[in-house]
Order: C-alpha cells, then structure tokens, then sequence
C-alpha cells in the first residue's frame, strides 16, 4: 500500500511494528519535513553557548569508559583517559539503554539494581541495523537538477506474490547475496535540502546519502573473534579501523548494490560522482557500541513497557534519546524533552495545568499549533494515542497466551 512506503522509516519490521509508530511517522512527513539550516551542526552550535551559559560544557573525543556508582548512586563518569567528572545530581546517558547496562556499568551494579530494567531491554533489543553510502558530486545540485524530496525505491518481483513487509525482508537478507542484483533503498539529496550548502559550505559540490537496511548479524560474523567483542565492547570514538578482507569484500558489495539503485533512477548523475564511502552497522557499532540504527525495537510490547522511561532503580542514573521515546531526530528530541522534564520535577498535574517545559522555554505557541491541528482533525488526540497504546497493550497480552 502506499501507506507501506514508509516502512523504511519506521525502523522495525512492518508486520511487527507498532501501528502507533507508524502513524507517527507518516504524520511527521505527511504535510513536508524541515532541515535544519546549515546541516545538523546547526543544533550543536546553538546548544553549546547555553549550556556553558550555566557553567557547564561540552567536551569532544572524550570517551567514557564507565559510570561511576558511589554507595548506590550514580555520582559520575570516567573517562577514557582516565579523568573523572563527578556531578551532584546523577548522570543522563544518551548511549542508548543496552550499550549503557552492557558496557558502561559494572556487572555487579546491573545484577544488585537493574535486573528488571535488563531484562526489559533485551526483549526489545535486536533492531533494525542499516548500511549508508555517502556519494559526492563535483557539480552543484542546480546544475544536476537535484530536487530536496528523499525518495524510495522499493523493487517489486512480479512473479512473486510478496507484501509490503516481505518486500523489505527480502532485500534485508539478500543485502550481501551477490546474485540479486537490486535492494530496497531510501536516496536523499542532503545538500538539496540546506540552502546554506551551495553558497557558503561547499560551493560547487552536492551529496547524497543511500540507504538500506541490513541484518547486523550477517556484519557481525565476517569480522574475527577479538575484532567482534572489542567493536561491541569499546568501539573506536572517531576514528577509522580496517577490519578484514571479507568485510572489505561485503562493503564493496554494499556498494556495487547503492550505487547501482541511485543510477538506476538518477543515470544523469554517473559522469558527476566523485567520492564514495560505505558505513555499515560495523561502523555504527564503531562509534557508539551498537550497530541499531535506532536503537530498541518500535514493536507494540516496546511502545507500551513502562520500564523503558527516563528514571531507573539505580539513584542518580537517567536515560534519554531514542530508547525513551521512538525513532529518530524527533524521537531523539522528544527524549530529551521528556528526561528533562522529569528531572526538572514537572508533573501530570502541570501538564493539565499547562505549565509544560515547552511553554516556560517561551514555545508555547508550538503546543497551541498541535492543538488546532487536533481540533481540524489532522492530528491525533492523546485519547486516541491512549486508546492506540492500550490496544496494543491487549493484543501483546493476547499474543503471549
């Protein structure tokens, strides 16, 4: 269906995820979606000049290695290096719930305070990991007539009576089979889409990002022994590493397949290509010890566990991002809005009352935007949010008898 177009942004398989998420997700891009000015940097220079406006800052190549629990409580971090940063009021961390409970706590914290948490994060742990291919054109995107739409191309095998969802199955695990020759691929014009690129970044040039989803095992199990456990246990933070050939040779294959679903739809373009790079969930794996691209799973079990919430048992420890709401940039900021509001102390009471973290940041009017939409029925009510949740609630019960 057309609705099923969007699968590949929903982060899960569709007949598995949360319809709730799949609404949102088509609501997010239904009437246009925004770029931030200047490319996604734009956020970090903004954030920065407030946080050190009340004494704090930002640190970069700064790898933590380990929460520090003093006597029950979360006190701090250290870090690679070996320095460590203690803090009064407990520790957010945006490293997603799994890599937090398996890699930067000690076992024996996990086992004496968050067990239960555990245990929760694993039913929804095993998302959805992805390959990305970085393409740079030596032509601006005017001369080469690139439009600000992101595009999918799905392929369809006639002969085959497939869905949606075995559609995106298929081109999952046939990613690395050199004998189909096609994948399912999301194709965005980035710079297209920032209209500070052409005239100030990078005059002249344009980009494009290639996308796919993949089976992180199949990843996973080319790599040796000892280059598997240390990509999943401490990672690179900001640096290349070789891998080995038969990684090499997948990449490469990752590639050919891109490359192939961009100049199958864009063959104007082939003359103009410049660079190209590979990511794979190895190399999300590299960066932040994970390879999920968008962390835990969007199932209807995940949308309505309520242990996955910013606080936890273990005093002074907070989560955020993603794991605490849903999948991407919105769901990354919506995160954030909800564990800062819970450590700010806001309650149900304050939410009928109005008095919202958004509202006292002076962006009240964004909440009155939402709410005319509710009222001209073209966004979803929270009863009918409430009503989503809970149905899916049910059908988790009635799928486990």
């Amino acid at each position: 269906t057309v609705l099923s177009a969007f699968g590949g942004d929903l982060g899960e398989s569709i007949d598995e995820g949360s319809f709730a998420m799949q609404a949102a997700v088509l609501g997010h891009v239904i009437e246009g979606c925004y770029y931030p000015t200047g490319g996604p940097i734009e956020f970090v220079r903004g954030l920065i000049p407030t946080i050190r406006s009340v004494n704090g800052d930002v640190l970069v190549k700064a790898r933590v290695d380990e929460i520090l629990v003093e006597d029950g409580v979360a006190t701090g971090v250290r870090l690679g290096n070996g320095d460590e940063i203690r803090s009064k009021k407990g520790v957010v961390s945006d490293a997603g719930m799994g890599c937090t409970l398996l890699n930067l706590l000690p076992e024996e914290v996990v086992d004496t305070y968050l067990t239960d948490l555990r245990e929760h994060v694993m039913k929804s742990s095993g998302g959805i990991g992805h390959t990305f291919t970085f393409v740079g054109f030596n032509a601006s995107c005017e001369e080469l007539g690139l439009r600000s739409s992101s595009y999918y191309y799905i392929p369809c095998n006639a002969t085959k009576d497939m869905d949606a969802s075995a559609i995106h199955e298929f081109y999952r695990t046939t990613l690395l089979d050199p004998n189909v020759l096609d994948v399912s691929a999301g194709i965005v014009f980035a710079s297209a889409k920032d209209p500070m690129y052409a005239n100030m970044t990078m005059p002249g040039k344009s980009t494009a990002i290639i996308f796919s989803e993949a089976q992180s095992e199949e990843f996973l199990d080319l790599l040796d022994g000892e280059d598997k456990s240390s990509t999943l246990s401490k990672g690179i933070y900001g640096g290349h590493r070789k891998h080995n050939s038969k990684y090499e040779k997948a990449k490469a294959l990752v590639k050919k397949k891109m490359m192939r679903s961009l100049l199958l739809n864009f063959p104007h373009l082939e003359p103009y290509v410049e660079c190209v790079e590979v990511g794979t969930p190895i190399t999300m794996a590299d960066y932040t010890m994970r390879v999920e691209t968008l962390g835990l799973r969007h199932t209807p079990q995940r949308m309505v566990d309520m242990e996955l919430r910013p606080d936890c048992k273990l005093p002074g420890l907070y989560f955020t991002g993603q794991d605490v709401a849903f999948a991407g940039w919105a769901g990354a900021m919506t995160g954030a809005m909800v564990t800062a509001q819970r450590l700010l102390g806001y309650t149900l009471f304050d939410f009928m009352q109005k008095k919202t973290l958004m509202r006292d940041l002076g962006a009240g009017h964004v909440e009155d935007m939402i709410q005319e939409k509710v009222k001209a029925g073209t966004a979803a009510t929270p009863l009918e949010v409430f009503v989503e949740i809970v149905g899916n609630a049910i059908r988790h019960i009635q799928g486990r008898k």
